[in-house]
């Protein structure tokens, strides 16, 4: 997942997401949900902000 990408699954968009890592506190992953979805695309992109 490299520079913190990961990848969601349609019925996980919009679910609060935490990230768990062994030498650090948990957080709260923000981002915000599109309104539209392109269905020529693959995927979309966010950016996101762990709290």
């Amino acid at each position: 997942m490299g520079e913190g990408n990961t990848f969601l699954t349609n019925e996980q968009i919009g679910d609060e997401l935490i990230l768990r890592s062994p030498n650090s506190d948990d957080c709260i992953v923000k981002y915000t949900v599109p309104e539209h979805f392109s269905s020529e695309l693959l995927y979309e992109e966010v950016d996101a902000i762990c709290q």
